[in-house]
């Protein structure tokens, strides 16, 4: 994750609003700006209410960061951005903007970004665990009544962190108050509408909140959009086949031209089965300060890996150094997947994903249910679908009783964009697909690549979503790229 520059004040001043519906609303406080460090974004703190019908409990204090429009002349008006997760802070999206926007974009728009509640720079914080290697460090994939129970405290010690740290704040988190802390940064910004680019969760995340303020949407892109229609269980499962595609590709690619992990006598999937294999029999160890990197945490940098192939040439090396009894690459990968090291512990990155995604989730299920899922999940993830079970313990013992959000739903009569990738790992595009269609109006983005987001790696999409967010022109039909 990246380094958030935290700064600055909020003012006491408070001011009525009204809300999409015409209604009067909770107050909304003006922020005094300041200059984001190494950055030519403003930077804020924005306060909003723990539960936004109940605004006489506690507030989050969220960062919040505004890259100006660049040509002041022509300005649209604000772009709310978010990077995915969930967990992942928006602060640093507006601070780096001229990294992720096009020109066309950075002079038209004030890029807006924020902390969701709970995620990066946001207080309270969601803390869980500075020792990610305890839970996610064992075998995912119990070979008997030992391991199984172990797997299953672990995800207990895990649960009872989130609830011993962030007890407080854990009913207050959901996808449905972010979307509607979104519309309290639009009324506090005194804008009557915004547009929106959402990436990967971002898309969740946006169609929840173009459902519960249509009248304040102007333009919306969803980027590596995420299947809104499906519970907790059944998008894990269509996100595990969805990896399990993307490393059969690269399998293939290593036989038909050779790979460092290539074994005579072996085809590159035989390869790969007999080094996880290997490692679940016996770990290696990297680190006297680490645990010894078995299967588990040889799967999660796997994964790490597969959401871009521009990586997958360092891929092949770990997995070849792992033959030759180094597993230094992978744990690599594995701690990029959660967020790093800060401050000489884990980024609370995964705390966020867990707690939010739990709370999220449709219906309550038990252990029992987890382990059966998996079981299915295997049939169509052999490979990769056993670290599925780690995310659903947790949630199966999650304590706080499920707040999914709304239905979701466009009844604007401007086209909502969504992109997808034919092969993107992370959100398949069976799921894109059904974003596209349970919205209604809206219009699909397919590009023809294995990478998870378009958005600046394809010319071709991302002409289509500067031309839609600019000048609000959509082209017919769905749009190949």
């Amino acid at each position: 994750m990246k380094t958030r520059h935290t700064i600055i004040l909020v003012m006491s001043v408070l001011v009525s609003a009204c809300a999409a519906d015409g209604s009067v609303d909770e107050p909304v406080a003006e922020l005094e700006w300041q200059p984001c460090s190494m950055s030519e974004a403003e930077c804020a703190v924005i306060e909003v209410p723990f539960d936004h019908d109940r605004p006489e409990l506690r507030s989050f204090e969220l960062p919040i960061a505004r890259h100006p429009a660049r040509r002041a002349d022509q300005r649209i008006g604000i772009l709310v951005v978010n990077p995915g997760g969930p967990g992942g802070g928006g602060v640093w999206m507006a601070q780096d903007a001229e990294f992720y926007f096009s020109d066309e974009i950075l002079d038209r728009f004030d890029i807006v970004g924020f902390d969701p509640r709970g995620n990066g720079g946001a207080r309270p914080e969601l803390d869980c665990t500075d020792d990610v290697d305890a839970y996610f460090g064992l075998d995912p994939s119990p070979d008997d009544p030992v391991e199984r129970t172990a797997l299953v405290d672990g995800a207990r010690n895990f649960v009872d962190g989130c609830v011993a740290n962030s007890g407080k704040i854990l009913p207050y988190v959901s996808t449905e108050a972010t979307a509607r802390d979104i519309d309290l940064i639009r009324r506090v910004l005194g804008e009557e509408t915004a547009s929106y680019f959402g990436f990967s969760y971002g898309s969740e995340l946006g169609a929840t909140w173009v459902t519960l303020f249509p009248a304040t949407v102007r333009a919306a892109v969803f980027d590596a959009a995420a299947d809104p229609t499906l519970d907790l269980i059944d998008w894990l499962a269509l996100q595990s086949s969805g990896f399990e595609n993307s490393l059969e590709e690269f399998l293939d690619r290593c036989d038909a031209t050779g790979c460092q992990m290539s074994t005579p006598g072996e085809t590159a999937r035989q390869t790969f089965d007999r080094i996880m294999s290997g490692l679940d029999e016996s770990p290696l160890v990297v680190d006297v300060d680490r645990p010894a990197v078995g299967q588990g945490t040889a799967l999660v940098g796997v994964f790490s890996a597969l959401y871009d192939p521009t990586a997958w040439d360092d891929l092949d090396r770990a997995i070849a150094d792992v033959d030759d009894g180094f597993g230094d690459r992978l744990v690599t990968w594995y701690d990029d997947y959660f967020g790093g090291y800060r401050d000489g512990h884990s980024d609370d990155a995964i705390d966020a994903y867990v707690a939010i995604s739990c709370l999220d989730r449709t219906r309550s299920f038990g252990v029992d249910e987890a382990f059966a899922a998996v079981d299915d999940i295997l049939a169509q993830s052999p490979r990769l679908g056993s670290t599925v079970l780690q995310e659903l313990l947790l949630c199966a013992q999650w304590p706080v009783e499920p707040k999914p959000a709304p239905d979701v739903h466009w009844t604007g009569e401007r086209p909502i964009l969504v992109v997808g990738g034919t092969g993107d790992p992370a959100t398949p595009l069976p799921g894109t697909r059904r974003m596209f269609e349970t919205l209604g109006n809206a219009r699909l983005v397919v590009v023809d690549s294995f990478e998870h987001t378009s958005y600046g790696s394809n010319e071709c999409a991302t002409a289509a979503v500067d031309r839609y967010l600019v000048d609000l022109v959509v082209h017919d039909g769905e749009l190949a790229c």
